[in-house]
């Protein structure tokens, strides 16, 4: 998985920022299920700055975790160049 621009997020509740530069990070598994392809990423190491607040410090320890099923409405095919 590649992160291609700066990502900057503002939590204001916190008072501070978090900032993802550009990155490539890996772990993401494809499946199929019942004709929907489903997207499981569990990317761990993502580098990251944090200004300000309650967020704690900067680290590349960050993580994202998930699943996203997809699916072509109207029929035909996904297809994907990881």
């Amino acid at each position: 998985m590649h992160l291609l621009n700066t990502v900057t997020i503002d939590n204001t509740g916190a008072a501070c920022n978090v900032t993802l530069k550009p990155q490539t990070v890996n772990r993401i598994k494809y499946s199929n299920s019942g004709g929907k392809r489903v997207v499981t990423p569990e990317v761990t190491g993502i580098t990251y700055t944090s200004t300000g607040g309650l967020c704690g410090s900067s680290g590349t320890n960050g993580t994202f975790t998930g699943t996203s099923e997809l699916e072509r409405v109207g029929g035909g095919s996904l297809t994907f160049d990881p």
